[in-house]
């Protein structure tokens, strides 16, 4: 099973995002984004490419390796509430957002009712 994310930025209070479909966990996409993207020119440049299969360490290996998903526009909402809002809890795991010259990072937890009951 993929470990599904979002990468956005923030630019002038709108926020600008894409999907990544696997590896999105911290140890791969969290460490990629922070060791490759981190600065505001570099995380829109990789969210300009539109949705990706995984993150790679270069623009020019994601543009190569994710050619099936550039069909996806990167997605664009108003504020940080709308994009939060909209984003899909139930297959997004990561949301990493680039704003305040750093990367945010917020991670969908399951919590098991079951034995609440």
């Amino acid at each position: 099973m993929s470990t599904r994310s979002n990468i956005a930025y923030v630019d002038e209070g709108a926020v600008h995002s894409i999907y990544c479909h696997k590896d999105g966990y911290l140890d791969h996409t969290g460490r990629m984004l922070f060791d490759h993207y981190n600065s505001f020119e570099k995380a829109k440049e990789l969210v300009e490419l539109g949705a990706i299969s995984f993150l790679e360490t270069t623009i020019a290996l994601n543009r190569e390796r994710s050619r099936c998903l550039h069909n996806r526009k990167p997605e664009f909402y108003r504020t940080i509430s709308s994009f939060m809002y909209h984003a899909d809890p139930p297959s997004i795991e990561y949301i990493y957002l680039w704003q305040k010259n750093m990367w945010w990072i917020s991670r969908r937890l399951t919590i098991d009712t079951t034995e609440l009951k």
